[in-house]
């Protein structure tokens, strides 16, 4: 299941980090000058054509600069059902600036049975398939995987649902559950985003002494026909803005 690497970080370090280099500051198993992994995206890739890009498949989750030690101690309760919170000393990026490394990422697919989601429709009413999924990677700010592998969680299709431009997902594996609450809108550039509060609940705790923990995480944020099984003629944003 999940292991947790381990090492010492405090945060006057953390804001003293160093500008990030080429490559930092974005998903696990992504290095720009290793051939064998996914390179950046090519200058003259097109929208409507998402597959030459796997990064932009990736969302985040994120805090305002004010909120990291909220959004760590957060994160440590997450990630309680396999390992002590209080052993994990690593600090993960939430806000955007620019010199700190690493991060919160999601990405997944959700499908609706055959049917697409329309970016413009108020009135649409999906059903998720069962083959829909969530997976979460969490870089902390040396750019060193916090979990490994990746969580993966399968949706639990009866408690969600889209509805117009909202939705209500959630996720489980067998030791807890996520939440994503939000709606899709564009941004500056006229892309959709789909943005809301991502919560969890876990259903156990480490050391089997109490009940699993659960609350807000923060914001995410992801590309919405990245993630959502859309109509052919959406646009396909490269990365988020």
């Amino acid at each position: 299941m999940i292991s947790v690497f381990l090492f010492t970080a405090c945060g006057e370090w953390f804001r003293q980090a160093p500008p990030a280099p080429v490559g930092s500051g974005l998903p696990i198993n992504y290095h720009p000058n290793n051939p064998n992994l996914p390179q950046p995206p090519n200058p003259t890739e097109t929208e409507t054509d998402p597959a030459p890009n796997p990064l932009a498949d990736f969302g985040d989750v994120r805090c305002h600069s004010s909120q990291v030690t909220q959004f760590n101690n957060q994160v440590r309760n997450f990630l309680s059902t396999s390992t002590d919170p209080a052993s994990i000393r690593q600090i993960v990026k939430c806000s955007s600036a620019p010199q700190w490394k690493g991060g919160f990422f999601i990405r997944g697919k959700v499908h609706f049975g055959g049917q697409k989601f329309n970016t413009q429709s108020p009135s649409q009413n999906l059903t998720v398939s069962q083959n829909s999924y969530l997976e979460i990677h969490i870089v902390d700010t040396n750019n060193r995987p916090v979990i490994r592998p990746p969580i993966r969680m399968s949706i639990e299709p009866y408690a969600s649902a889209v509805q117009g431009q909202g939705a209500t997902l959630v996720f489980q594996d067998k030791k807890g559950k996520v939440f994503l609450n939000g709606s899709v809108a564009p941004d500056k550039n006229n892309r959709p985003i789909f943005s809301g509060a991502f919560e969890f609940e876990n259903s156990t705790v480490w050391n089997g002494s109490s009940q699993g923990l659960s609350g807000q995480l923060g914001t995410f944020k992801i590309p919405a026909c990245r993630f959502f099984d859309c109509a052919s003629s959406q646009p396909l944003p490269e990365s988020l803005p």
